[in-house]
């Protein structure tokens, strides 16, 4: 994994640590436990960066969208993005173009 790999990880698992830690109260049936939490989050990250997607147009802005849809995500699929297959599933939903609804 590179740098700029491992700097991406630790900006997401840092800011999605802090937000759901104060969104926990109304998610426990998604989040258990923090140490899990951050586990899952690291192997997710290892294996977005195995993916070799490009970080140059992430920043935090973007973390701060990834969060919010992957809640949206998570609260109409019923999976749990902590899990790390349910994570592959959000990755590849938000890597998949989507189609024009007229065709």
């Amino acid at each position: 994994m590179d740098l700029s790999a491992v700097l991406i990880c630790v900006a997401f698992v840092a800011f999605n640590s802090w937000s759901l830690w104060c969104g926990k109260k109304s998610r426990d049936k998604f989040y258990a436990d923090d140490i899990q939490r951050l586990t899952r989050y690291i192997e997710a990250c290892q294996w977005v960066a195995s993916m070799r997607v490009s970080p140059v147009d992430i920043d935090c802005y973007s973390l701060f969208r990834m969060s919010e849809s992957m809640r949206r995500w998570a609260d109409e699929t019923g999976k749990n993005p902590l899990e790390i297959s349910s994570f592959r599933d959000y990755c590849n939903w938000l890597i998949t173009p989507v189609k024009p609804e007229n065709s």
